[in-house]
């Protein structure tokens, strides 16, 4: 045991030694590599596992925790994990594109797009909200793209410029699909809007620019 207390301090440790396990089949204390035994976590896992019929090789109980852990040694709970890799996950779900489609079925006019932009710029503390309309086609920027597919987005452009700091949460809040993000906040006035997933009624690509101070 002082020798693998001492093995455990070292930087890099071969997954290949050997820890003393006690088997409970032969009732002898033997030797395994460590990526071949277990130490027990969590107690009342021991029942769960001893029905599977596979024998666990449990490292000696002299070895504590600690240093199984710096020894390479799986927990308990890795190896029934291990065991459940052909259980498949299973849930409701919703398309994407779906989703997006039913958030801005009440954005039916291209008006909501530049009040929910204000209002997000307000939100953030904004003094000033500039939009350009930009109507280069950009065709020089075409090729080099993830997909080919994205080349019809390289064209004309709104743009959105507001000189507030937004923070981590506002762009938290962005990533969001399912709205009213501000619904806990009586001072912002989006608290009851979709804000940016407006943006969806006029483009497929959004982009957002920040500038550094």
């Amino acid at each position: 045991m002082k020798i693998l207390n001492s093995l455990k301090e070292c930087d890099d440790i071969d997954e290949r030694v050997l820890i003393p396990v006690h088997t409970y089949s032969t009732g002898r204390v033997i030797l395994k590599p460590a990526n071949e035994c277990n130490y027990c976590n969590v107690d009342w896992l021991k029942g769960a596992a001893e029905e599977d019929g596979d024998e666990i090789y449990y490292v000696h109980p002299d070895i504590s925790h600690d240093t199984a852990v710096k020894l390479g040694v799986p927990s308990l709970t890795d190896k029934l994990l291990e065991d459940t890799e052909g259980i498949e996950e299973w849930g409701q779900t919703e398309p994407l594109t779906r989703r997006i489609k039913n958030l801005i079925k009440d954005y039916k006019d291209g008006l909501s797009v530049p009040k929910e932009i204000v209002q997000n710029a307000d939100d953030a503390g904004a003094t000033k909200v500039t939009f350009m309309y930009d109507e280069r086609e950009n065709k020089q920027f075409r090729t080099k793209l993830l997909d080919c597919n994205m080349a019809k987005c390289q064209g004309p452009a709104l743009w959105a410029y507001n000189d507030a700091t937004f923070s981590q949460k506002d762009f938290e809040n962005i990533t969001k699909l399912s709205g009213a993000t501000k619904e806990d906040d009586s001072s912002k006035i989006g608290k009851f809007g979709l804000g940016f997933c407006s943006v969806y009624n006029l483009t497929e690509v959004q982009a957002l620019y920040l500038v550094t101070r």
